[in-house]
This record gives structure tokens, sequence and C-alpha cells, in this order.
């Protein structure tokens, strides 16, 4: 037998192979990743609360719409019957920025959203793109009223979206 076998044979009667070794090394690597990941997320939560940044008060709510602004109606109105407008709220990687989406009545949306205070911006929703017969103007208005979001209030259990002129757009209720 030659010398290097010998000394293979010798390493494996140790207890490990070079592929166990490979294995070890790769889990190694992968812990010390997880850690750094770790201490990096903790160090961007420390910072926003050392800078004062407020928690997110809508992240992981999740809402009901009782009513909405239709500008073809010229005011707010109830969904239609049978449908259903909902706004669910869930936190991002920062204090501020994160996710809105429900459903629209026919499609579901989502968007994403900014607080700062009361300060409440929404994006441009995406949405599926199903046909509901009679829902999608509701739908298109529903949407828009979400998008023209400028700052929010909480009382009383209900979520109200305001717009820049400080009129309410959207009115909503807990989701059950």
């Amino acid at each position: 037998m030659s010398e290097g076998r010998t000394l293979d044979h010798a390493a494996e009667r140790r207890g490990m192979s070079r592929t166990m070794k490979t294995v070890v090394g790769g889990l190694m690597v992968i812990a010390v990743i997880a850690v750094l990941d770790a201490l990096v997320r903790s160090s961007i939560n420390r910072e926003d609360a050392e800078a004062g940044a407020a928690p997110d008060p809508l992240a992981e709510t999740r809402w009901e719409a009782r009513s909405y602004h239709d500008a073809a109606e010229g005011g707010m109105v109830s969904p239609l019957p049978d449908s259903q407008l909902t706004a669910e709220f869930t936190a991002g990687e920062g204090s501020k920025d994160g996710q809105v989406g429900g459903s629209a009545g026919c499609n579901t949306y989502k968007a994403g959203y900014t607080v700062d205070g009361d300060s409440l911006s929404i994006g441009e929703a995406s949405a599926t793109r199903m046909f509901c017969e009679g829902l999608m103007e509701q739908e298109g208005a529903f949407l828009s009223a979400m998008q023209s979001a400028s700052s929010f209030q909480l009382q009383a259990g209900e979520l109200r979206i305001l717009d820049d002129q400080g009129e309410v757009v959207v009115a909503f209720v807990p989701a059950p």
C-alpha cells in the first residue's frame, strides 16, 4: 500500500473523511454568516431606536373599510353588498417602511407604505387582474383613495386615512 493511502486511512480512522471536513467547514461558514446578519439587524434596530424613530402604529394591523371616497359619486360611499375592502399593514425592514395589501373587492392588491409620525404615504398598488362584473369601478375608487393618503388617525379603534386636504378618504374598522 502506498504512503498516501495509508495517511488517508489513518485520517478516516481518526473520525473525519475529507467530505465530512468539507461539510463541517461549510456549516461553520453558514453559522458565521447567520451571526453577522443578526448583529447587523440588531445594530439597525438600535440605531432606529437611538435616532428616536417611533414604531409603526399600523404595522401588523388588519382593517375592513366601512366607507371610502368615490370621486364619481362625489363623496364617501359604503362598499357594495357582498364585497369586502380590506387592508393589512405589515412592517418592513426599517421602522417606517412596510407593505399594505388586501382585497379591493374583486382583486387582491399590495403596495408599499411609509409612516412618519401621523404622515402616511401609500405607493401605487399592484393588483391581480380578474374582472368582476359591477365591482371594477369600486375597486378603482378604493385604490385611488388609498393612494391619495397623506396622513392617518387612529381613534376609538378606527383607522381613518386622510388626503392632503385633511379629508377622510377611507374609514376602516378592525377586521374580524
